[in-house]
C-alpha cells in the first residue's frame, strides 16, 4: 500500500503523450486526479477549426482552469495529481498562433498563475519523438486532432523541453520515456512506474524539508 503525502505532481508531456492515462494510474493507487477539462472546453474545438481567431480563448480558459483547480483542492491532504502544468500551458501557448498583442495578454496571465504559485512538488515529463506521438493520435482517433503536424509536434516537444528545463533547477523532474510504457496501461502492468513516482515524491519533499531546515537554523557565535 502507497503513502501519499500532502503535495502535488504535474504531468507534462506533449499532444498524445499519455498524462491522462498516467493520471488514471495515479489515482488507482491512492493519488486524487485533478483532470484537465478537455472534453468540457467551450472553445477547443472551435480552436482546431480556426486556430488563429480562438487561440487566446483556447488558451486563458486552460491557464485559468488550472489555477481554479489548484485553488479548489488547496486544502487537500493527500497528493494531487494533474494532467496539466504551468510549463505545458506556456509550451502550448508559445506555438499558438496568436497576435502580439494577444501574446502579451497571454504572457501576462501565465506569468501571473506562476508566480502565484509554488512549483509543484514534482513534474513527469512524458518524453517521445515526434513521429511516435504522430501515430498515438492517429489511433487515438479524435477528430479534431486529424490535421495536427509533425511540424507542430516537434515545435511543441522542443518548447516544452524549454520550459521544463527552467523548472528543473528548482523543483525535482522525473522523464519516463512514453515508448517504454506502451501498453502498460493496467494497474499491475504499470506498479513499479508508480512505485517509483511515488518514491520520487517522498525524496523530493525530503530534500525541500531539508534546505528548509538549513535555511532557518541559526548562526553559531564564535
Amino acid at each position: 500500500m502507497l503513502t501519499w503525502p500532502k503535495a502535488r505532481i504535474e504531468i507534462c508531456g506533449p499532444l498524445g503523450a499519455g498524462k491522462t492515462t498516467l493520471l488514471n494510474l495515479l489515482a488507482h493507487y491512492g493519488a486524487k486526479p485533478i483532470y484537465e477539462p478537455v472534453q468540457q472546453h467551450p472553445y477547443l474545438e472551435d480552436f482546431y477549426g480556426n486556430p488563429p481567431k480562438f487561440a487566446l480563448e483556447k488558451c486563458c480558459f486552460f491557464a485559468l482552469d488550472y489555477l481554479h483547480s489548484l485553488k479548489l483542492h488547496s486544502a487537500h491532504e493527500s497528493t494531487i495529481a494533474l494532467d496539466a502544468s504551468v510549463p505545458l500551458l506556456k509550451a502550448y501557448h508559445d506555438m499558438a498562433p496568436l497576435r502580439m498583442d494577444e501574446r502579451l495578454m497571454a504572457d501576462d496571465l501565465l506569468d501571473g498563475i506562476a508566480a502565484s504559485l509554488p512549483p509543484a512538488d514534482l513534474y513527469i515529463h512524458l518524453s517521445a519523438d515526434t513521429q511516435y506521438l504522430l501515430k498515438r493520435i492517429a489511433r487515438r482517433g479524435r477528430d479534431m486532432e486529424a490535421a495536427v503536424s509533425a511540424d507542430y509536434i516537434e515545435g511543441l516537444n522542443r518548447r516544452l523541453d524549454h520550459h521544463i528545463g527552467r523548472v528543473a533547477s528548482h523543483s525535482r523532474l522525473l522523464v519516463l520515456e512514453v515508448q517504454s510504457l506502451e501498453g502498460r496501461t493496467e494497474p499491475e502492468s504499470i506498479a513499479p512506474v508508480i512505485e517509483n513516482i511515488n518514491k520520487t515524491l517522498h525524496m523530493a519533499l525530503e530534500a525541500n524539508a531539508g534546505k528548509a531546515e538549513q535555511t532557518t537554523l541559526p548562526l553559531a557565535h564564535a
